[in-house]
């Protein structure tokens, strides 16, 4: 820690705005991609709406109202930062736009399964944001699993581990469709799953890597498993 009396050398005192310029661009990219994934979700809500009412609407508050709330969460964390006598570029998280990777096992019906996770992870933002896997066996049994750990694409059951050798497993749940199809899915909000605290290393800043399981019987080693995605949790 520098005391005041000292300046900083000429190098590192420029170091100080292109942080807080960073910290700027990485917000604004963090605020983009959640408006747009809740103003898609938002436009086909409001289109099944209008065709069942025989009307038109045009509904942009919910839009605002994510970019709202991801700036209330970069004026927390300056606040936080500002008030435990640091900058605020201590509170910059470079959170992200969740992607896919990995490869996911065919199941015994021909289907693959696949994973999604719309909207970069935050346990404060008061937004849904569900994490699906779908093309299941309808009626399987499934559960989400995540690990902090690094991917590794093991293989296992035929197929791969598409997230860290120690993991998490989430709730067993029942997956919908009908019997001996690929309808079936499994969902969960993975916001309020953060929020609630069910994986203490889950926080900002942190990188998870999640994967859906469920029953195959008809498979090899009687599994399916879906691919990977991962995103970097926001504040």
């Amino acid at each position: 820690m520098f005391h005041t009396a000292l300046s900083l050398p000429a190098g590192l005192a420029r170091l100080r705005p292109s942080v807080t310029v960073r910290r700027s661009v990485m917000l604004a990219a963090c605020a983009s991609s959640l408006a747009f994934a809740v103003a898609v979700v938002h436009a086909q809500d409001s289109s099944a709406d209008a065709a069942r009412s025989g009307s038109r609407s045009t509904q942009v508050a919910p839009v605002d109202a994510a970019e709202a709330s991801v700036q209330r969460v970069a004026d927390r964390s300056d606040a936080d930062a500002a008030n435990a006598g640091g900058s605020t570029a201590s509170a910059t998280f470079a959170c992200s736009t969740p992607t896919t990777y990995c490869t996911a096992k065919v199941n015994s019906l021909g289907c693959t399964p696949t994973i999604s996770l719309p909207l970069p992870p935050s346990p404060t933002l008061d937004v849904v944001n569900p994490l699906v896997a779908s093309q299941l066996v309808g009626g399987a049994l499934g559960r989400f699993i995540h690990s902090v750990q690094p991917a590794q694409a093991q293989p296992f059951h035929g197929g791969y581990l598409c997230v860290g050798p120690t993991f998490t497993r989430h709730l067993v749940r029942a997956a919908s469709g009908p019997a001996n199809t690929c309808g079936g899915s499994i969902s969960e909000d993975f916001n309020s799953y953060i929020a609630t605290g069910q994986d203490p290393a889950l926080g900002p800043g942190v990188q998870v890597w999640l994967q859906g399981w469920s029953r195959d019987a008809a498979a090899p080693f009687g599994d399916s498993l879906t691919n990977g995605v991962t995103a970097v949790i926001c504040p």
